[in-house]
């Protein structure tokens, strides 16, 4: 069953994401430019895990285009004498109020 959300319902499906999924996988069935390979496009398959892995292959062959892993990064509380450092913030850590829909 489809159906159409509304814009209110969509931002509340964006913000849950974090809690909704941790690995994602698409295919992008147009042209993806492969700047790597002398500017040929190419289809592609990806998947992108929380928190910080995404790998894109050719869609037709499995060929390995890109593999990514990057620490993830901290930020800074900001208090009223300056800030302190702090680790990543994940969804895991959180448990964010919900509405009816079980979106955030």
């Amino acid at each position: 069953m489809r159906r159409e959300l509304d814009e209110g319902a969509y931002r509340a499906l964006a913000r849950s994401s974090p809690w909704l999924w941790s690995t994602l996988r698409f295919t992008h069935e147009e042209r993806w430019p492969d700047g790597a390979a002398g500017g040929r496009e190419r289809p592609v398959r990806a998947w992108l895990r929380r928190p910080d892995r995404l790998r894109v292959e050719h869609r037709d062959t499995g060929e390995v285009l890109s593999i990514v892993h990057e620490e993830p990064r901290g930020g800074m509380w900001l208090t009223s004498d300056g800030g302190a450092p702090r680790p990543p913030l994940l969804a895991t850590d959180t448990r964010p109020a919900v509405r009816p829909d079980g979106l955030v």
